[in-house]
């Protein structure tokens, strides 16, 4: 995931579709972070350049985009299994949630994997426009994210200018939700430092 101080305006640069993951705000504002001044960008360049996930990883993302993907499964698509508990413990607060867990409708998760297919064709994706962007950026990912793998933050930090790269041990796909005081904590340092 890419955080922004600013993205210029003729910046090319749009919010990936790709994204699956919200943030836990909670965690993020008992550091006061100023989230106006923020923008989610994208969690892999996308096109020709972007590192996809292995191929059964793949069709697991397309199960659970699909709502056909049991529990376990899902877990572990987020968290790698010295994460388990700490996904447990979202699940467990996420699910006792006054209104939660409604349903994707199918038909909405086959537009998701069309806009997918899009992203990573070859002329999807952001990486010609990624030098163009001028601000401080921050890029974070887990090291053992297997649906977005970890190469593609190191690619997207070292195609824009000046980008800090942060990377977190032990941390899958799910890193706002397996470690939202460190991710919270890391937004607040780079959104501070002047």
């Amino acid at each position: 995931m890419i955080w922004s101080k600013k993205v210029p305006k003729r910046s090319r640069i749009t919010p990936s579709t790709k994204v699956k993951i919200t943030l836990s705000l909670a965690a993020l504002l008992l550091f006061g972070v100023a989230l106006m001044e923020a923008q989610f960008v994208s969690s892999d360049p996308g096109g020709t350049h972007a590192v996809q996930a292995a191929p059964d990883v793949l069709a697991l993302d397309a199960r659970v985009t699909l709502g056909q993907a049991t529990l376990d499964e899902i877990l572990s698509l987020l968290f790698p299994p010295e994460g388990l508990n700490a996904g447990l413990a979202w699940l467990d607060r996420y699910s006792s949630q006054p209104g939660c867990c409604e349903s994707v409708a199918y038909e909405t998760g086959l537009r998701q994997l069309d806009a997918e297919a899009g992203w990573y064709g070859t002329d999807g994706g952001v990486w010609a426009a990624l030098p163009d962007l001028r601000s401080e950026t921050l890029v974070m990912a887990g090291r053992k994210d297997i649906d977005v793998p970890v190469q593609n933050a190191r690619l997207l930090a070292a195609r824009i200018p000046g980008a800090t790269l942060r990377l977190f041990a032990h941390t899958g796909h799910g890193l706002p939700l397996q470690r939202p005081i460190a991710v919270a904590r890391a937004v607040d340092r780079f959104l501070r430092a002047g």
